[in-house]
């Protein structure tokens, strides 16, 4: 069984230099800055899903230009410390291709993107186990604990 996920075309992101954000995975995230504190209070009213995006070298006078390819996450847990600071931990989804950067009145930056190109990444891939299958792993299981010099019935 496939499923689709369906997620939006616009959302916040958080440029992130000498880092790298995979689907599958899951990061945790120390938010202090000002623009990033105000993003994360807006994900958190509405999807909890920001995109993560490695930045080019700073242009004078300008935002960092921004690589064209980052990975959309959902903030799965959040805590805030005494200091205001925000723990997250964020859950990869997919991968998102930059189509354009949205101009806004916002601290923080927001782009269109296309997941066109990834659609193997937002598939849900079901698989049945069969019987047979779990008889094999407990007789290999079996196997491995006799070796080790335990008895299991």
């Amino acid at each position: 069984m496939t499923k689709i996920k369906i997620f939006p075309n616009k959302i916040p992101v958080f440029p992130l230099s000498n880092f790298i954000f995979f689907p599958h995975t899951n990061v945790p995230l120390n938010i202090f800055e000002k623009r990033y504190i105000e993003m994360i209070n807006d994900s958190m009213k509405s999807s909890r899903l920001i995109g993560m995006v490695q930045p080019k070298k700073k242009l004078k006078n300008s935002y960092d230009q921004l690589y064209d390819i980052g990975c959309l996450g959902k903030i799965t847990s959040f805590n805030e410390t005494e200091d205001g600071r925000y723990l997250i931990i964020l859950n990869g989804l997919s991968r998102f291709k930059i189509v354009k950067e949205i101009q806004n009145e916002k601290l923080y930056r927001e782009c269109e993107i296309s997941f066109n190109d990834f659609q193997d990444d937002i598939k849900i891939n079901k698989h049945e186990i069969k019987f047979s299958d779990l008889k094999l792993i407990f007789k290999d299981l079996k196997n491995l604990f006799e070796k080790k010099g335990f008895s299991i019935n």
